[in-house]
């Protein structure tokens, strides 16, 4: 079974400048979603999360926030 985040990567190798999330403020490309999601990874282990904690996110922005 595939799951989310390799199917998001799988994309952004295929086809990065595809549009993966549109909103009326923002358009993300496979490539920058990417970019974010290992930016949100980078910090979360700085934090010192590791593998298996859980996490709660509240997102009042955009989806470019």
């Amino acid at each position: 079974m595939i799951d989310l985040i390799d199917m998001i990567f799988f994309h952004a190798d295929a086809t990065p400048e595809k549009p993966a999330v549109i909103t009326s403020e923002v358009t993300l490309t496979y490539r920058t979603l990417r970019h974010g999601i290992l930016s949100a990874e980078q910090q979360l282990r700085k934090s010192g999360l590791k593998a298996g904690d859980r996490v709660r996110l509240t997102l009042t922005g955009p989806a470019g926030f």
